[in-house]
């Protein structure tokens, strides 16, 4: 297909064979490979999950491509949890630490997906609300300068150096633990993206190449020695929105790549924590630990294709999309609630509301983790006992029937999407200031985690991104307005918006 970068589209205007055959190729083929017997209507449901990010992709492809296709990677996320693991996942949920194991029956699997389907949906149409916001061309930006750019990669090199050491995060103790996870975290990973960006530009030092390729494979190197890949692939994600955006193609190696990273890696992680997770590991070395992840992946996978047994592959297959997946556990909320846990009524958004007061003001302020502990124990995944051990999150999806049933699964993700759609509309866009692009481009990834209950997924943000702006703060200025105004928002879209 030809791109058509200058004017508004429709979805008439994408080819009919094009955006259904991929879907129902793609659906047919899973449906082949399943082992379960699956409900036709679910099998409907999953594909329409699927032709939703789809044709919000090539709606996007055939437009103007001025802003991240932002809802069609959140509702591919939401494919990826749910419409994957109805065919190839797990039908048997079993938490760690918990003796008991949970197997939702057909019709709760399907009446999961229905809700999936259902709350992509809901999004979409928040995202579509019209809401006020501030002109995106005239936000503060970098200050274009020698100077400047120095000043960056000296975060971008004491935020890596930094976060390659696991204690940094205590320094100031509990209270200022998110501080200084933004600290090593976030503002590397802007300052990583800003330099980035002028690589793209073609506008980079050598210098910058060199610390680009440096401080890359640094932060790649910190967080599988961390045990966990949730950071290493949000940093990649983050670096392939920007590709996404500037240079308007779909990065399809590194994405294929980052996949492949997943599903290796994911079958060695609990051996990995078993060996590294502990006090007296504490000071092993980092090429030590991603050594000795890769070897404990490479001999599980190894061993599978040597049996010749196609079931020992498909298994360890099934095991990292298990991890990838709240199909079964969505459907034990649903098949729970209300007969043997009542709607809660709004008990596990307390965090919510106080999100924006810092910790180091309020010590004992509830946690992040308060609507995770209330899941785990009310629903039998964990004992009180063992919740210091482990956490264990539902989504944002099922947490909102929790609370309210079905109007609270449509009130959620209209509230997430209305946030989306301003997210969207005012970083996340061509004419943004590159400093406010690289911030939202950073909180990407969060945004994909659908398996973040809604205090985790929303909370935080707005500290995040003022605590970065003030580090970058000496070099930044206003911008001079553009003569040109910006891009109107058209009175009506299509349903496949971007």
């Amino acid at each position: 297909m030809t791109p058509q970068t200058g004017r508004q589209v429709a979805v008439t205007d994408i080819p009919p064979a094009w955006l259904l055959v991929p879907p129902v190729a793609a659906t047919g083929f899973l449906w082949a490979m399943s082992s379960h017997e699956l409900e036709t209507s679910a099998v409907v449901y999953a594909f329409l999950l699927l032709i939703i990010p789809w044709g919000s992709y090539l709606y996007w492809q055939q437009g103007r491509r001025d802003r991240l296709p932002l809802f069609a990677m959140v509702s591919g996320a939401y494919w990826v949890n749910f419409a994957l693991g109805l065919f190839w996942g797990q039908r048997t949920f079993t938490a760690a630490l918990a003796s008991a194991s949970f197997t939702p029956t057909e019709s709760a699997i399907t009446d999961a997906t229905w809700m999936a389907l259902v709350g992509v949906v809901c999004l979409w149409s928040g995202m579509r609300m019209p809401m006020p916001i501030w002109d995106p061309s005239k936000l503060p930006d970098i200050l274009d300068r020698r100077a400047s750019w120095a000043y960056v990669r000296a975060l971008l090199i004491a935020g890596i150096a930094f976060g390659l050491s696991p204690g940094t995060v205590w320094i100031f103790g509990a209270e200022g633990r998110q501080l200084m996870i933004t600290l090593t975290t976030v503002v590397p990973d802007v300052a990583f993206v800003l330099l980035f960006d002028r690589y793209l530009s073609g506008r980079s030092a050598p210098i910058d190449r060199v610390l680009l390729v440096t401080c890359g494979a640094a932060r790649l190197l910190g967080g599988l020695a961390s045990g966990w890949l949730g950071p290493t692939v949000g940093w990649g994600v983050t670096c392939g929105a920007l590709f996404l955006l500037r240079r308007r193609k779909f990065p399809v190696i590194p994405i294929a790549l980052t996949i492949v990273l997943i599903l290796f890696l994911q079958v060695g992680k609990s051996e990995f924590r078993s060996m590294y997770w502990s006090p007296d590991q504490a000071e092993s070395g980092l090429v030590d630990r991603v050594q000795f992840w890769v070897e404990t992946a490479a001999s599980k996978w190894s061993d599978a294709l040597k049996s010749g047994e196609r079931t020992e592959s498909l298994g360890l297959a099934s095991q990292s999309l298990q991890r990838a997946s709240l199909l079964t556990q969505v459907a034990h909320v649903l098949e729970m609630t209300p007969s043997q846990v009542p709607f809660q009524e709004g008990g596990t958004y307390r965090f919510v509301a106080v999100t924006l007061i810092p910790r180091v003001f309020w010590p004992d302020k509830p946690t992040v983790n308060d609507a995770n502990k209330f899941y785990q124990v009310a629903y039998g995944l964990t004992a009180e006992s063992r919740l210091d051990s482990i956490s264990i999150a539902v989504g944002s999806l099922a947490e909102g029937f929790i609370n309210f049933g079905w109007a609270g699964v449509v009130g959620v993700m209209l509230l997430i999407g209305i946030v989306l759609g301003i997210y969207q509309r005012a970083f996340v866009v061509a004419e943004s200031s590159i400093l406010f692009l690289a911030i939202g481009l950073t909180l990407v990834p969060g945004f994909l985690a659908v398996e973040s209950q809604l205090g985790q997924y929303l909370g935080g943000i707005v500290q995040q991104m003022l605590l970065t702006v003030a580090v970058f703060l000496p070099v930044v200025r206003r911008r001079i307005h553009n003569d040109q105004p910006a891009r109107q928002r058209p009175a009506h879209e299509p349903v496949f918006q971007s």
